[in-house]
């Protein structure tokens, strides 16, 4: 498990970072009745324990449920450009939220879209560009969805 990657740590913001779930007292318990039925000597016994035991972390190891995890098959780079569309969805959200509550018509939404999009100098060739990098970034051939210039 030493080759599990976190962001965190990758970033440079922590030095180490030990992640594991730990059996429950209980489970110890019913792990070291088990061990002292098969094994005479505390040494074979505490051996069978320990890999019992790591057995059952690795088992119970779901890299999925931890947050920031950086798997070996999707680079950092993607990851990132991966949370920063979340961020973007979520700061879209809050402004659909608005438009919403404001209880504007779909003339008054076109007009608002088309308004930021105007302002921010955006044309249909950006569009077209955002279409095809995106479906790149989607596809999983392109690491980073940003548009160099």
């Amino acid at each position: 498990m030493s080759n599990i990657k976190h962001i965190i740590t990758e970033l440079g913001v922590l030095k180490n970072l030990s992640i594991g779930r730990r059996p429950s007292p209980q489970k110890l318990i019913e792990y070291k009745k088990r061990v002292s039925k098969i094994t005479k000597t505390k040494t074979t016994a505490d051996l069978l324990l320990e890999k019992i035991i790591a057995k059952d972390i690795k088992k119970n190891f779901n890299i999925s449920d931890i947050p920031g995890i950086i798997r070996d098959e999707i680079s950092l780079e993607r990851q990132i450009s991966e949370k920063k569309l979340i961020d973007l969805t979520y700061f879209a959200s809050i402004i659909s939220k608005k438009a919403i509550d404001k209880k504007l018509n779909k003339f008054e939404l076109c007009y608002l879209i088309n308004t930021m999009v105007n302002m921010m100098s955006l044309s249909e060739e950006d569009f077209n560009e955002f279409h095809k990098k995106f479906r790149d970034f989607e596809s999983g051939n392109t690491d980073s969805p940003d548009v160099e210039e």
